[in-house]
């Protein structure tokens, strides 16, 4: 006889054999009605169905396998970007800057007119727009002192991510260290850098703690106009910003800004990549 069974019914509960105990093969008809009560309560019919959305493909009911998949991208079918698609996409050529070749110094200017002179303004950051075109990494900053300042002046320059929703400078990405001011003309250049920048807006800082002595300087109408106006016209543009601080490091975040109109010249700052 078995333990635990009764003839006829489905095993779908634990049982104990005793010693000795004969074990029966349930019926078909006891095997068939519990696979049917399964089927009923757990099997995926196939009128359930994947839907998809463009560029999305592949959905249908389940009757069958599905393989999802994403179109390549054309001029008429929205889809993916190909890596040879991308590499033109990034390449493309908007400004003249793109065609900056690196182991070169340049300026922020947006052309070749001359470089003039601008004094130095103690306690007051200057940030001056300068857009990439091109992913580069800068290795060397400088400036040019033209007029010496007082002994133990000092400067340091910074560049500064933009922030899209407001066009102002936002976080710091590197802090040159003190440039000398005093002591002879000529060239001040931090090396030793590794500044990653990829194609955007980005923000140049000037920051000294001089009153006297001058700096070379670009005039505000070679900088790039990404700033605009809200006010009546003929008022002049703003072409930088300013943020009174006293002389420190480069705060890690930019803020509290001055506008600087176009009439202004900004510090020139040499980058190097």
């Amino acid at each position: 006889m078995s333990q635990g069974f009764t003839k006829g019914v489905p095993i779908d509960t634990d049982v104990t054999l005793s010693a000795n105990s004969n074990l029966l093969v349930p019926s078909q008809y006891a095997v068939r009605t519990y696979v049917t009560s399964e089927l009923a309560t757990n099997a995926v019919v196939p009128t359930r169905t994947i839907a998809t959305t463009a560029p999305l493909t592949g959905g249908g009911d389940l009757s069958a396998n599905r393989t999802l998949s994403i179109p390549a991208a054309t001029s008429s079918v929205n889809g993916y970007l190909a890596s040879t698609d991308w590499s033109t996409f990034n390449g493309k050529t908007t400004s003249p800057w793109a065609f900056r070749l690196s182991g070169r110094w340049y300026t922020p200017s947006t052309n070749a007119l001359s470089i003039g002179s601008t004094p130095n303004v103690a306690n007051s950051i200057r940030f001056s727009p300068v857009i990439i075109e091109r992913d580069i990494t800068i290795t060397q900053l400088g400036i040019s002192v033209v007029t010496i300042a007082g002994t133990g002046n000092t400067a340091r320059v910074g560049i500064y991510t933009n922030n899209a929703s407001t066009n102002q400078p936002q976080t710091r990405l590197v802090d040159s260290g003190t440039m000398t001011l005093d002591g002879a003309t000529g060239q001040r250049v931090i090396t030793g850098l590794s500044v990653t920048l990829t194609k955007g807006l980005y923000w140049f800082a000037y920051f000294s703690n001089a009153s006297t002595g001058t700096v070379a300087s670009i005039a505000n109408l070679n900088l790039p106009d990404v700033i605009g106006t809200t006010s009546t016209l003929n008022n002049g543009l703003i072409t930088g910003y300013s943020q009174s601080l006293t002389y420190t490091n480069l705060p890690a975040t930019a803020s509290g800004f001055g506008n600087i109109l176009s009439g202004a010249n900004s510090y020139c700052i040499y980058y190097y990549y």
